[in-house]
């Protein structure tokens, strides 16, 4: 605070007046001559004790006033040149404003499709096209990583994947695309390829001959499939996990049962395996059942 002596003409008395200091703003931040979108913008001014600070941005004239207000951040979500505002007050009522601007330039959009994203053991040939967005005139540099080992630097790419010998659990690859302009501006996308284990079809039967009509019971030792169908001659009959019983009635025939695994999100039949089931000709035997509370009122040839 300013001190100043006043005299009078005409007395000998003499007044003092204080005057309390303006201010010094000024802005510091982490803003470059060229920032990317989307550019966090973090700036701080000098801590003027019991001083109240506002900033604005004059993007979509937002304001930030933070509790420690000579610290401020704000992010600039579109491109182009913009002015930050900060006034400051101190507890004397004496104010000062400081300006500062904010140039931030388009970032390059990464985006990309795949041929085929899941399978089934051992792999396939993918084919990945790159669909990332940029309109400046500026070259885009491109880069391809697998698990984090960079694969190719064209703008579209290739990778035959190919899972463990023997898996038993899916096997998943993070394929990364990253975009970066001549600014240095860049933009990434992560995308996954999972490889299922190659389903197995397997199951048994509790007898593969018998009288008709027959009652079959069987039991399901699939592996790695959750979706299930079950043929007979041909025919589906069933598509749960364990179709029992299933009563067969033709005589003299022999039945091809067919059972298919279907691996969860995977839409074609991937494994089968086939079982002969007989059924003997009932018309060759002739035979009478009495229960012990019947009684036989009448009788006729056996053959």
């Amino acid at each position: 605070i300013g001190k100043a002596t006043v005299k009078q003409p005409s007395r000998s008395t003499i007044a003092s007046q204080n005057f309390a200091p303006k201010p010094n703003v000024t802005i510091s931040s982490n803003a470059n001559n060229q920032n990317c979108q989307p550019f966090l913008y973090v700036a701080t001014a000098p801590n003027e004790i019991g001083s109240i600070y506002q900033w604005k941005f004059f993007d979509n004239n937002s304001v930030d006033t933070l509790a420690n207000g000579y610290l401020s951040s704000h992010l600039f979500n579109i491109t182009g040149i913009f002015d930050v505002r900060l006034v400051v007050t101190t507890s004397y009522g004496c104010t000062d404003t400081s300006y500062a601007k904010v140039k931030v330039i388009e970032s390059p959009k990464a985006k990309f499709t795949m041929s085929d994203s899941i399978f089934c053991a051992p792999g396939k040939i993918v084919n990945f096209t790159n669909n990332s967005t940029y309109s400046a005139s500026d070259p885009v540099n491109y880069e391809w990583y697998i698990d984090n080992s960079i694969q190719a630097i064209t703008k579209n790419m290739s990778y035959n994947f190919i899972a463990p010998i023997g898996i038993t659990t899916p096997v998943v690859f993070n394929i990364k695309l990253v975009c970066i302009n001549s600014f240095g501006c860049r933009d990434s996308i992560v995308k996954k390829v999972i490889i299922q284990p190659k389903a197995v079809a397997n199951f048994s039967m509790n007898t593969n001959k018998g009288c008709a009509p027959f009652a079959v019971q069987f039991n399901n030792t699939s592996l790695y499939s959750n979706i299930f169908k079950w043929y007979v001659d041909g025919a589906a009959f069933a598509n749960n996990i364990t179709p029992n019983p299933l009563v067969l009635n033709a005589p003299d025939k022999t039945y091809n049962i067919k059972g298919t695994t279907i691996e969860t999100s995977i839409i074609n039949t991937v494994g089968e395996t086939f079982y002969e089931f007989e059924v003997d000709d009932s018309s060759k035997y002739k035979r009478l059942f009495l229960p012990a509370s019947t009684k036989i009122t009448s009788s006729f040839p056996m053959f």
